[in-house]
């Protein structure tokens, strides 16, 4: 069967378990799987950028699909990353000023010194959930591996212990060729900035 969108998907499931009564379940466990690779998984296809425009106070929210930040540049140079409580005791943060580090916090970026400036922020974004998009790139890539994580997922709901070590190795080893395949790459060239 092929594995080419959400519905495509949800039938499989249902035939590798061998029940037609999960059908309202079903699309838990490809969340849940979601979950887990949003999780696991670091890989160059999740890689967004965008432009931010902080406050006057130098505070802009992150895109809602931010999982974590890769790097922040204010056109010229890449910001050094700190710590919220480094950012917060650093001589800089209450200036206002060309921005020269930032801090995540929670789902906000924060500069200092205050800044209002745009900045670029390269992220890691979550996978597009099947659930909102028929299709997603990693459904394309690795249908196995949306494939097993549902899976194992179904087997706690069902008490089917025996099957969840089966329905992990196969994901795992299906994650582990798709982190072959499609590695990582840094975020960018080193910059160097004037004192």
């Amino acid at each position: 069967m092929a594995l080419a969108n959400y519905s495509d998907l949800q039938t499989s499931i249902a035939s590798w378990l061998n029940r037609d009564d999960l059908v309202s379940v079903i699309p838990d466990f490809i969340k849940l799987a979601e979950v887990k690779l949003n999780a696991l998984l670091r890989m160059p296809q999740m890689v967004k950028e965008v432009t931010l425009t902080p406050d006057a106070d130098g505070i802009a929210a992150l895109p809602t699909d931010c999982l974590e930040v890769l790097s922040v540049r204010d056109g010229r140079y890449a910001l050094d990353p700190l710590s919220v409580d480094l950012l917060v005791r650093s001589p800089g943060y209450n200036l206002s000023g060309e921005a020269l580090n930032y801090a995540q916090a929670g789902m906000e970026l924060w500069l200092a010194p205050k800044t209002s400036a745009p900045v670029t922020l390269q992220y890691l974004a979550a996978i597009t959930p099947l659930a909102s998009n028929s299709t997603n790139w990693l459904l394309v890539l690795a249908p196995d591996l949306y494939l097993f994580g549902a899976l194992a997922a179904s087997a706690p709901f069902l008490r089917d212990d025996a099957r969840l070590p089966v329905w992990k190795q196969m994901h795992d080893e299906a994650a582990a060729v798709l982190t072959l395949r499609y590695p990582m790459v840094a975020a960018g060239p080193l910059q160097m900035r004037a004192i």
